[in-house]
This record gives C-alpha cells, structure tokens and sequence, in this order.
C-alpha cells in the first residue's frame, strides 16, 4: 500500500465517522492533509502532506505537519508546525493563509531549517469537510525555494 492510499483510507474513514458541524470555531480539530506535484530546476517532485491540529482561536489553526517529498528516485522530509487563518469567505469557503516553520533532511544530508508560506481558498463541501486549493512556497537551508500549486482535504470536527 503505497502514501496516497493511506492518506485516501484515512481520509474517507474521517468522513464516514465525522459527525459534528464546526467549521473553523475554536477548539474545532483538523484532520487531512495535501498533495502536491511540484517542478524545480528541471525536475518534478511528488509531494504528500498529512497534517493534525486545532483551531485555539475562532479562525486561527495551529497545525504539525509531516511532508514527504519524492524526485528523480530520491525522498526528503521535514516536519514542523503551521499556523493557519482562515479569513472573509461564508459557510462555503474561506480564504487561507498559512505559514510554517520545519525541519527537514535526507539519506545522507544534514538535517536543516526551512520555512513555508501559502495562501488559497477552502471550499467546504459540507459543514465539516473542506477541499483546499493552495499555492505554497518552501524553503528548507541553503536549497532553492520551491514554489508549489496542491489539492488537499480537511476535516473539521469537535
């Protein structure tokens, strides 16, 4: 079973039991996550972020987030926590934006520091499901920043 089943399985098996109908009030929790396919300096870099957090404020997420990166045969990771608000929109969709500091290395690589920062759009499918659209832009040491476009899920639930 490869990452995106996981991610697939655990996903549908939060919709089935989420029952609950906060949206983004606070003590709400997120479950989900993003994938993403990414190209930089020639190659293509397959991405997948899952990701757990709470909301402490109406509005505003504090997320840890576990991303997978791989290219040319080779992966990456790094680990770390995002903040994230969730700003204008309705019941239907709200604007996001985030932004995250992590940790991140490779088979033989040290282990550096990075940050990211995104912005897109939730469209809440019902009251407790989101599919997020999201431009992100990372950067881990003294590697290129990567600029990414990806599709992800949340589950809002208390």
């Amino acid at each position: 079973m490869n990452i995106e089943h996981i991610i697939l399985s655990g996903v549908l098996f939060f919709t089935l039991i989420s029952i609950s109908y906060a949206q983004t009030d606070k003590g709400t929790i997120l479950l989900g996550g993003s994938v993403t396919f990414e190209t930089s300096d020639g190659s293509s870099i397959f991405r997948a972020s899952p990701s757990v957090g709470i909301f402490v404020l109406d509005d505003v997420a504090t997320s840890a987030k576990f991303s997978l990166f791989a290219a040319d045969g080779a992966t990456s990771w790094a680990l770390g926590p995002v903040v994230r608000l969730y700003l204008f929109g309705s019941d239907t969709g709200k604007l996001i934006t985030q932004v995250g500091v992590n940790i991140g290395g490779s088979k033989n690589t040290d282990t550096a520091v990075g940050f990211e920062v995104g912005a897109g759009w939730a469209a809440f499918l019902n009251e407790s499901i989101a599919l997020e659209f999201l431009a992100n832009f990372t950067k881990t040491g003294d590697t290129k920043g990567i600029f990414s476009l990806g599709v992800g899920f949340q589950i809002h639930y208390d």
